[in-house]
């Protein structure tokens, strides 16, 4: 599950547009093949991703793919009779999800920076399985048991410092997210986590179709330079108040639901 350092992708910010517009829109197939842009990783320095081959329907077919290939390489981790190592379990780990890895950090910059209704409906789509996805890997009880048992020798493995540190790492993610709890708890939180990032998902869309017209900030750029006070208010409270209006864009109970879950 090693991520690709993206950093200097933030150069090519100013370029999303060209994913989205009506040329480049036009869905892919939905099946994954050698055809999809992220089929391998890029060739392009810092393996840069080529946002002039990127289609909106080229993501769930890839996120849909990566999803399987990281649950077969988990399960061949937790099911494998050799006795736990570094090697074997932690390296092993790290190495999984690259597919995903790869098309989920483009996914997720490119619904944040310059979305569109097609790839938002593919964010409310995936989300939810994005998380299964997740805790079929932290709340595996066999794979957990394999982590565990590295970490309580840790000292004895003469491990070097940024070996030790990912295995440190991959213990507390564990631990964290719930791998000591019983079975029954892991299926409660399996439907939480489920239920908030379906729900998570839907209030950045609410929130994105009740800001329309506006930018999206709180406090409109525009307000710095307008000199009308009666002009002025009203441009406040609807940027203020945008997904507040008891319509279907209101966000309030999916806000308070989502507070609910994660005080649970």
């Amino acid at each position: 599950m090693k991520k690709v350092s993206y950093l200097p992708m933030l150069t090519f910010l100013a370029i999303l547009g060209a994913c989205n517009n009506p040329k480049n829109g036009e869905t892919s197939s939905e099946s994954f093949s050698s055809a999809n842009p992220f089929f391998k990783a890029s060739e392009l320095p810092f393996q840069a991703p080529a946002f002039d081959k990127i289609k909106n329907g080229d993501f769930k077919p890839a996120l849909e793919e990566g999803m399987k290939q990281q649950m077969e390489e988990i399960q061949k981790i937790a099911d494998q009779p050799e006795a736990p190592s570094f090697e074997n379990t932690i390296l092993a780990l790290e190495k999984s999800g690259q597919l995903l890895s790869r098309v989920n950090m483009v996914f997720t910059l490119l619904t944040g920076a310059n979305t569109n209704p097609e790839l938002q409906k593919v964010k409310e789509e995936e989300a939810p399985k994005l998380t299964a996805n997740t805790d079929a890997i932290y709340l595996n009880t066999k794979l957990f048991k394999r982590v565990e048992s590295l970490f309580k020798q840790k000292d004895q493995l003469k491990l070097d410092a940024e070996s030790l540190r990912l295995l440190e790492y991959y213990y507390q993610k564990f631990e964290l997210a719930g791998a000591k709890l019983s079975d029954a708890d892991k299926n409660k939180l399996k439907e939480l986590n489920k239920e908030e990032a379906t729900l998570s998902a839907k209030f950045t869309a609410q929130l994105q179709a009740a800001g329309k017209g506006l930018k999206n900030t709180t406090q409109q750029p525009e307000l710095q330079s307008m000199t009308d006070r009666a002009k002025r208010e009203e441009l406040f409270n609807k940027s203020w108040n945008r997904a507040e209006k008891g319509d279907a864009n209101d966000t309030r109970k999916i806000i308070s639901r989502i507070a609910q879950i994660r005080s649970t």
